[in-house]
Parts: C-alpha cells; structure tokens; sequence
C-alpha cells in the first residue's frame, strides 16, 4: 500500500515559502491547509492569498489534499450570530475550493453530551453544509477536536453520521489524541468500529501522568509514546486505511524532550512499510 503523509501546514514553521520548502525536505508533497501563513485560518483568508498559495504550490509540483477549516464545533446552546458567522466563513471557503482544488473539506464535530449527536438544528445545518459543499465536488471530512466534542467517543459519531444521513462522501478524521485528552483512551476496539468511516488518522506522540488513570499529560515522540501507536497504525493499514497527519505533541515539555519531524516521520514510514513486508 502506498500511504500519503500530511502534516497541518501551520505547524511546520515558516513563511509560504519557507514552509513549502520545509514541506518538500520531509518529503511531504500534498498540503493539509489550516492556516493561510498570514495569521488567518483558511476560511478567513482573501483571494489574493489563496491565489499566492496557489502560483506557490503549482511551482513546487506539489497539491491541495485537505482545508482543514474549524467551522463547525456546534453547541446546541449557541447564539444564532455565532452560527450565522459559520454559514458565512463557509461561504467565504467555497471561493476557494475550485482554486485551491482540495480533495477534502474538514469540519469539526459537534460539541454536548449525547443528545447533541442527533439534535435536529445541529443536525439540519450540518447536513446543509454537507449538501454544499458535495455539491462543490468535494468529500467532507469530520475531526473531533478537543473541548467536549462528540467525537470522544466513537459510538456518538456514528451516531451523528446516522442522523445527517449523507452516505456518499462523508468520512471521519479520527485524531487518536484529542480523543484522548478528551477523556478516552484510545483501542483497537475504537478503530475497528471507525474504520469503514475513516478517511485518516490525526497522530501526535503522548505520555501519560501514570499507568493507573492513563490521562494524557506529557508531549512525546510517536515512539516513546503511552498509546499504542504502532498497533494502531498497522491496524489502520489493515483496514485500508492510507493517509495520516502527523501533528507536534500538545501537553507539558518533559524535561530532555527536542521534538522534531524527522524523528516522527521516520518512525511513522518504517512502522507501515515493516508491516507491509510481514
């Protein structure tokens, strides 16, 4: 199997320039789109930028995979301007898609308790953004964040995805440590009931505070990581699964601790290439 690598592109750090370069030396050749390297989320950015991340990526033979947009972290409690600014970010990002050329739009999961995962107005205006943007030729994509999102536990996005009701060209990011700080270790029973929804995995390295509570607390490398990120991995690859965003790790610096991409990277390609030859 051939995996694509993605890294957001707001991590890796730099101007446009500098970045795309970065990009290229990891041998990172499709983009995750976060940021505008302008200070602005992508939703927020203006033509003119766009179409300078365009003439940049063209020149380096390099291509959009993902907007990895935050509209969306709905709560059912919210006041309707702060919805209406999300009907028109999306608008905003639209304009963009047929310059840009993404395969993927990202959006974030709702935000509650269980109710939230099938309650008719969070639900009728995420299936609206869904209907345009499908329409738009694109596959939308859903990632738990962390904040109380639903998407901590995987039986509430399937819920979800059962209410919206939209089959074709809606999948799930699973980000393994969001979820994680968000309260639930993640499985394998996890992905398995992911996987046929899945269209990547979002990794970030991660220590524990002790192996009784398990709760996420200490930035790692993938490889000194306390989940087990490479079952999980070879699991993924197992189901079919073919791309995967490395992400620098959240939580406290332990001391001793340099993180760097090279080291995460190298592990990620040889755990999927040493399962692919068994």
């Amino acid at each position: 199997m051939t995996c694509l690598f993605l890294a957001l592109n707001g991590m890796i750090a730099g101007d446009l320039d500098q970045s795309l370069d970065r990009h290229r030396d990891l041998g990172l050749t499709s983009l995750d789109l976060k940021t505008d390297w302008s200070g602005s989320l992508i939703e927020h950015s203006d033509l003119a930028q766009v179409h300078r991340i365009r003439a940049a990526v063209v020149a380096r033979t390099m291509t959009v995979h993902c907007l990895s947009t935050s509209i969306g972290n709905c709560a059912v409690d919210e006041d309707e301007p702060a919805l209406v600014r999300r009907d028109e970010d999306l608008a905003r990002l639209r304009g963009f898609i047929p310059i840009l050329g993404p395969r993927l739009v990202r959006l974030i999961l709702p935000r509650g308790d269980a109710a939230v995962a099938t309650d008719r107005r969070i639900v009728r205006r995420y299936r609206r953004w869904c209907e345009d943007l499908l329409g738009d030729g694109v596959a939308v994509v859903f990632e738990n964040e962390i904040g109380q999102s639903i998407g901590r536990d995987p039986a509430l996005t399937l819920r979800f995805l059962d209410a919206l009701d939209l089959r074709s060209g809606v999948r799930v990011i699973w980000d393994v440590a969001n979820q994680w700080q968000d309260g639930r270790y993640p499985s394998r029973a996890d992905l398995d009931l992911l996987a046929p929804h899945l269209a990547m995995l979002h990794l970030k390295g991660g220590r524990w505070d002790d192996a009784g509570n398990r709760r996420y607390a200490w930035k790692a490398h993938l490889a000194d990581s306390d989940w087990p990120v490479a079952d999980l991995v070879r699991a993924a690859v197992d189901h079919g699964i073919d791309t995967f965003c490395l992400n620098p790790p959240h939580g406290a610096t332990p001391p001793g601790l340099h993180w760097d991409w090279t080291a995460d990277l190298a592990f990620l390609r040889s755990t999927i290439q040493d399962h692919a030859h068994v």
